[in-house]
């Protein structure tokens, strides 16, 4: 196997796709709500991997045509021949800060299952237009479920770990470098740049509002499959 590709490690809303982008020289040319979309991920790898279905790693590299990938695997990804880079964030303001722009900007999906605590109560609380009741409820187990799996990633000893608790200031950049990393800096500060234009107001309250706005789009009576927001 040939170490060809650089695999990006990261928990949701840590920026990942605008550190890929730029790894891969490309300027960030738009934002869709505070979002960068780029095409160099292994969310079809992560989806196989999730259902517990065959995958096959290097096949699915072997698809991208960029040298830095990204994905929100990490035990699934080491040790298979290539450069893995777990990005971390120890400062519990910004772990905090984190997850508030996670779920303002994440498209919120909910497996039916009433046999699970979590869609039970999200569902009554809609069904009882407690909007705001449901997504602070939905937003504590996805906090809690962030900070575990970064808790993992603190303690995680197989990959090179990048540190991006400057992720929210114009610092960003050179404390990566800082870190001994140089690739692609000068395009990361411009992207990052417009990037931290967009990204500078995140709080409990606003996160709330949004997911509660999101939450009473979707459809609370559907009897199987998944209920998902859709823009």
């Amino acid at each position: 196997m040939t170490n060809s590709k650089s695999i990006i490690s990261y928990n949701g809303g840590s920026a990942g796709d605008l550190f890929t982008l730029s790894m891969n020289g490309e300027p960030l040319k738009e934002l869709t709500l505070s979002r960068v979309v780029q095409p160099a991920t292994l969310k079809i790898y992560e989806g196989l991997v999730q259902k517990g279905l065959p995958a096959n790693l290097e096949e699915e590299l072997n698809k991208i045509t960029h040298n830095f990938v990204n994905t929100h695997l990490l035990d699934e990804v080491t040790d298979k021949g290539f450069d893995v880079y777990n990005i971390i964030i120890t400062d519990p303001e910004i772990q905090l800060y984190t997850v508030y722009r996670q779920m303002q900007i994440q498209r919120l999906r909910i497996i039916v299952n009433t046999e699970h605590i979590w869609f039970n109560t999200v569902k009554n609380y809609c069904l009882n237009n407690e909007f705001d009741k449901a997504a602070e409820y939905w937003f504590e187990n996805a906090k809690k479920l962030w900070l575990d799996r970064m808790n993992y990633r603190l303690q995680y000893n197989k990959a090179k770990t990048v540190n991006f608790n400057k992720l929210y200031t114009s610092d960003f950049v050179d404390d990566l470098a800082s870190q001994h990393w140089t690739h692609n800096l000068s395009i990361l500060a411009e992207n990052h740049k417009k990037w931290l234009a967009e990204n500078s107001q995140f709080s409990f309250e606003k996160t709330i509002n949004i997911m509660a706005s999101k939450l009473k789009t979707m459809n609370w009576n559907q009897s199987d499959g998944w209920i998902e927001y859709t823009p």
